[in-house]
């Protein structure tokens, strides 16, 4: 009767548990993640047609960008289309229509679900199946020659916007303009009160140990809105908690080292730190301190600064973490000296989208020398790292330091797409030299690197009446980022390996003590059965508690384009026109932009 109780009130608890999981779940906003475009409504005499058009690609867009998963039509009227498909999870992807823009949003729709890969699975469906979208859109425009065709123009942005009277900052240090594409200023500002609101709710979307993630977001999202005083202070406490972070790291022992990176503050990613200061850099420009831009930039370029950090940063002290490894699997009885992984040295040591700015910058303070040898070092960046500069040099490079007597330059930095997002990806490992062979096989969960398509592909310069040009590559920020992971990506499989052995070791140690203790008693056939059933119990509870740690920031760019030209000081009129392909996306006018002779004439221009 005991037994029976028992059993009934460990079903009840079951219940609870599980029942209290799903309220918690309810609670919580779902994960979605939605992508904004829009289109010439005034080429239409009728916007029903457009709509129409609209909603028809949209249809052949999900259907061919989700084909392998089987999508299917929920609904649909005049301004609005719903669709569902079983991707990872079972997903609902929605289009809706307003009179010039449209929205594309991915949504979970099931009720189990990791909240941070799910998040990541919406935004990489939301960002395909918009692009797909647009490349469909702009094929039939081209087809039909643009006569009743929909044409995708931007996103949230009208075809064209025009900017009066942009006069000079306050003291004259420098005159900016900013183009937001994908979000007007007032939706950088929703989703930072999106933010500061959820981190006031009871289950915050930015968990304590993931500090560094939050200002991140805060910072750059702060920066696309125009706050730059905001933007800066998020970004120093970023960089600060990244430094505090690898300077626990560094003093750590050996099981702290290798203890699960979930279990511990996110500390940053290299490239997350680098970009930090090149942001910085800019909210410093904005807020007219050269001095303070050049703090920043310097940061990444002196001697033992951040990027001469990197070669040695993750190889060193890797041997005295194998010989506490081999120590203790010795005291366990496995004597065997497995061959550890090691980690791979960073081949990134020069920025030049840092030196660039470090030599504008240094132009802006008179001080001519130092800006030489910025640009003297960018051909030795180019130079050396080909997976990232594969691009030619930028002319601008050399135009930007000979400028005729009586003018001065214009020049225009751009940033596109967002940088690369993290996915958990299964790796399999041997280990024979385990008694039981179910602990053979090793199973570790880590994050990969993903790249996010971007659809912008050119950038075209118009200073009306005096030169069109396009900007040119200067740095794949992603690719950047994917090196730069490369060494922390092979320190983290390292530590992986180490625990993953030492907690398979111990299982296997204790599943071969089990089996000798009840072959004792019931023979040596139970016993074996009894021993290789603890050994599946123990592999599945290891593998359990390995999950891959995808957190990170999510707003960096992921390409960096400069420009550039020389002029009288004086008053223009600037187009600037983001491309897919041949087909313009987005055409935003600058009106009576003042160029001033002897300061820096920058501007700064983004599309995702």
């Amino acid at each position: 009767m005991k037994n029976r109780n028992m059993i009934k009130f460990l079903f009840l608890l079951i219940l609870l548990v599980v029942s209290g999981r799903s309220s918690l779940i309810g609670s919580q906003e779902l994960p979605s993640s939605t992508e904004y475009g829009a289109f010439n409504a005034d080429d239409f005499d009728d916007i029903d047609v457009a709509k129409r058009q609209l909603r028809t690609t949209f249809i052949a867009a999900v259907n061919h960008y989700l084909k392998r998963y089987s999508p299917r039509l929920i609904s649909q009227n005049d301004d609005y289309v719903k669709m569902s498909a079983k991707y990872e999870y079972q997903i609902d992807v929605e289009l809706t229509i307003n009179e010039s823009e449209y929205l594309v949003t991915v949504t979970i729709a099931q009720d189990k679900y990791k909240y941070d890969r799910a998040q990541n699975v919406c935004v990489k469906i939301a960002a395909g199946t918009n692009k797909t979208y647009i490349n469909l859109l702009s094929r039939d425009a081209k087809s039909n020659g643009n006569r009743n065709t929909v044409v995708p123009v931007s996103s949230n942005q009208p075809a064209t916007q025009t900017k009066n009277n942009i006069t000079p900052s306050q003291n004259d240090t420098a005159q900016v303009a900013t183009y937001r594409n994908l979000a007007h200023k007032s939706d950088f500002e929703n989703e930072i009160y999106k933010i500061k609101q959820g981190q006031e709710s009871r289950r915050p979307v930015y968990r304590q140990n993931n500090s560094i993630s939050l200002y991140l977001d805060k910072g750059m999202l702060e920066h696309y809105a125009g706050n730059y005083r905001n933007s800066s202070l998020d970004l120093q406490e970023a960089e600060r908690l990244i430094e505090e972070a690898f300077t626990k790291s560094i003093t750590a022992d050996a099981a702290s080292y290798i203890a699960n990176d979930n279990t511990k503050e996110y500390p940053g990613e290299d490239y997350e730190d680098i970009y930090i200061n090149i942001f910085n850099a800019l909210n410093y420009y904005h807020n007219n301190d050269i001095d303070g831009a050049m703090v920043e930039i310097r940061k990444i370029t002196m001697s033992s600064g951040k990027l001469d950090m990197l070669s040695r940063k993750y190889v060193e002290g890797q041997k005295s973490i194998s010989d506490w490894a081999m120590k203790r699997l010795n005291t366990i009885g496995i004597k065997s000296r497995p061959d550890l992984p090691q980690g791979d040295p960073v081949n990134f040591s020069n920025s030049a989208l840092a030196r660039y700015l470090g030599a504008l910058f240094y132009q802006a303070q008179g001080n001519l020398d130092s800006a030489r040898i910025e640009f003297e070092q960018i051909p030795i960046a180019f130079n050396g790292n080909k997976k990232i500069y594969y691009n030619s040099i930028p002319a601008t490079i050399e135009n930007s330091q000979n400028t005729a007597n009586g003018q001065t330059r214009l020049h225009i930095i751009g940033f596109t797409g967002l940088s690369p997002i993290k996915e958990e990806k299964i790796f399999k490992q041997y280990f024979p030299y385990f008694k039981n062979v179910v602990l053979q096989h090793q199973q570790l969960e880590l994050p990969i690197l993903v790249r996010r398509p971007s659809s912008i592909s050119r950038i075209e310069i118009n200073v009306h009446d005096y030169g069109v040009f396009d900007l040119e590559l200067l740095e794949d920020m992603g690719a950047v980022a994917t090196e730069t992971y490369n060494a922390r990506f092979a320190n983290m499989y390292f530590k992986t390996y180490v625990r993953t052995m030492l907690k398979y070791a111990a299982a296997d140690v204790a599943s071969s003590q089990t089996s000798k203790q009840i072959g004792r008693v019931a023979g040596d056939r139970v016993g074996n059965i009894v021993g290789f059933a603890a050994s599946i119990g123990s592999k599945v509870a290891v593998d359990a508690s390995e999950k891959a740690d995808i957190r990170m920031g999510k707003f960096f760019p992921d390409k960096s384009y400069i420009g550039g030209i020389n002029l009288d000081p004086g008053t223009y009129n600037i187009a600037i026109t983001f491309f897919q392909g041949n087909f313009p996306i987005v055409k935003e006018e600058y009106k009576d932009i003042i160029i001033r002779a002897n300061q820096l004439n920058l501007i700064e221009v983004f599309a995702f």
